[in-house]
């Protein structure tokens, strides 16, 4: 639960760039966090992929491409509704440019039982 509420707060508070001392990386990853998540990722090892989703978003809050790949680490380790919010955030990273991007956010909050929050997401897009 710890771990949910760390990702949300930086998902949502944003932040500034720790210095990497402070990122708390897995003992195992000496290389860029996004780098490792996606090795993982390749691997299927889903928990160590989450493990490692805290330092990504912090070190790339705003690359749309890696908090769609986040989501994808929560979708696979059944956090739907953290992964629906994320591709929210990764539509906005985009400025809603990627249309595929918006069609994964809108099934994922549809699959996630927030269809609301789709409406209101294509709402956004639309007024862009």
């Amino acid at each position: 639960m710890l771990q949910l509420l760390s990702i949300a707060v930086l998902v949502f508070a944003g932040c500034d760039r720790p210095a990497e001392h402070a990122l708390n990386l897995p003992p195992h990853v000496s290389e860029e966090p996004l780098d490792a998540m996606l090795s993982a990722m390749r691997n299927e090892q889903w928990s160590q992929a989450w493990s490692l989703s805290p330092a990504v978003l912090t070190r790339h809050p705003t690359n749309a491409d890696a908090i769609s790949a986040v989501a994808n680490v929560a979708y696979r380790n059944q956090m739907h509704q953290v992964a629906a919010d994320l591709m929210i955030q990764a539509c906005h990273a985009d400025e809603f440019e990627n249309a595929s991007r918006m069609q994964q956010a809108i099934a994922s909050l549809a699959s996630a039982g927030r269809v609301f929050d789709a409406i209101n997401l294509l709402e956004q897009c639309i007024e862009r």
